[in-house]
């Protein structure tokens, strides 16, 4: 049997590293490993390995050069007779090699995410700790005065009412933060396209026979392309639940196959001017994917966090004016001298700050001067609001459990409000028979005064 060529060798190499990244995009794609928080660390780990098999299988792929792509790239230009001529053999083993190196970025971005979220994770469960710590003290503070029942009806209804606005306030904050955190990472990517475009453009500014100054300038466009792909995929995690109008899966994969081919793009006007196309309308997309992500929290959770971080603060005034009441009456009944309680004025909003350590970062741009304001997306003139797409829907926002919530309130409001009315309506009946009772005695007295009046008369 004959001996297989080299470029027979390189095909099965790169068949085996085509399932590997099969196996890598399913893990992407499914919606059940998309968790955050707690189930992202697993997620990260198991993602981790099927990169890793990835790399294994590129890896296996013949490359005697030690320079990797930069060294084909180089070795290729001088090879070729006619510069930009790239035999497709060629082009297939430098989209090969460029993908390894990709792939590379990527797991050594994974593996900082990783760590990031493991300390992360350190840093809640001592804040969950101590939150839980305050709560039981505070309980056991309510217990030892009112001997473990509720002051009042009043305040079992207040208490039941700042639960459940809290309760909904949570799932609005976590909304707000997963909204706000894709925000940031489109808003990121957008400017990652936008300087990939820059720098693609002046690919075409260098002289052919600059090879390491062409070479370095499409490095950098690659690396800005390939983070600004992730960053909208790590977008898109966060709102797992909701399908994007713009750069959506399919395009996203688009601008990576692209991506993949930068080194020969590069090498001829053609290939430049349809790669240039690609990243052009990618970066176009993903400023309107801004713009859209933008509106929903500028329109829907920024108004929504607001009202509900009012109701809370209202609830939660209402509730500790009425435990002060009642540990003043309390404190009058065991010691017989009134006490002075101040209510005071607390702070019930609750602040997330994202979390910077999830973007796939680029040199030269700046996290902190993140997120593009509204006036801001205004200017670049992307669309006209009314030719974004339509916003998505409360369930998509919010989850499901939130209508749940809401249902709920509802409900246990109209239940309190019927029993506030019956208790009224009780307390009128039975001020109406004391009322009756006390107009009997009266006509009683009013008889029998004039009954004696009559025996003295008589």
């Amino acid at each position: 049997m004959d001996k297989p060529g080299p470029m027979e060798t390189m095909v099965k190499f790169q068949m085996a590293s085509v399932r590997e990244k099969r196996d890598v995009d399913a893990l992407e794609d499914d919606p059940d490993t998309k968790q955050l928080f707690l189930d992202q660390g697993t997620w990260e780990a198991q993602q981790e390995k099927e990169m890793q098999e990835y790399l294994d299988a590129l890896n296996k792929q013949p490359n005697n050069n030690e320079d990797g792509t930069k060294g084909q790239v180089l070795e290729m230009q001088q090879a070729n007779n006619e510069p930009g001529v790239v035999e497709e053999s060629a082009r297939e083993a430098m989209a090969a090699l460029n993908s390894q190196e990709i792939a590379e970025t990527e797991l050594s971005n994974m593996r900082d995410q990783k760590s990031n979220l493991e300390a992360e994770i350190v840093s809640l469960e001592l804040d969950v700790e101590q939150l839980q710590s305050l709560y039981e003290e505070q309980e056991t503070i309510l217990d030892r005065i009112f001997g473990g029942a509720y002051g009042s009806e009043d305040e079992n209804h207040l208490e039941s009412s700042l639960d459940q606005h809290e309760q909904m306030r949570n799932r609005i904050v976590e909304a707000n933060f997963k909204w706000r955190q894709a925000q940031l990472m489109v808003d990121y990517a957008y400017k990652q396209l936008e300087h990939a475009v820059t720098k693609w453009t002046d690919v075409q500014t260098i002289d052919p026979s600059n090879l390491e100054q062409r070479y370095a300038v499409a490095s950098e466009t690659r690396n800005n392309l390939v983070a600004a792909s992730q960053n909208i995929q790590g977008a898109q995690r966060y709102l797992s639940n909701v399908q994007f109008p713009y750069c959506a899966p399919p395009e996203v994969e688009t601008l990576n196959k692209a991506t993949a081919y930068i080194f020969t793009d590069m090498q001829t006007p053609d290939r430049h001017e349809h790669a240039m196309e690609c990243y052009t309308i990618t970066s176009k997309r993903c400023g309107a994917l801004l713009q859209w992500i933008t509106q929903v929290v500028s329109q829907t959770i920024s108004r929504d966090l607001d009202d509900i971080n009012a109701k809370v603060k209202e609830a939660s005034m209402k509730l500790r004016t009425e435990r002060v009441r009642l540990i003043k009456e309390k404190v009058k009944e065991v010691m017989g001298k009134d006490v002075d309680i101040a209510v005071a004025d607390v702070n019930t909003d609750v602040k997330v700050d994202l979390n910077l350590n999830d973007l796939a970062m680029t040199e030269g741009i700046d996290p902190n001067s993140l997120t593009l304001t509204a006036e801001e997306l205004k200017a670049l003139g992307l669309l006209l609001e009314e030719d974004l797409a339509p916003p998505p829907s409360q369930t998509e926002v919010f989850g499901e459990q939130m209508e749940r919530l809401n249902q709920t309130y509802r409900e246990d409001a109209d239940r309190v409000q019927r029993q506030i009315e019956e208790s009224r309506e009780r307390m009128h009946q039975k001020l109406e028979q004391q009322l009756a009772v006390r107009r009997q005695r009266r006509a009683r007295k009013n008889i029998e005064a004039k009954e004696r009046e009559a025996l003295i008369a008589s």
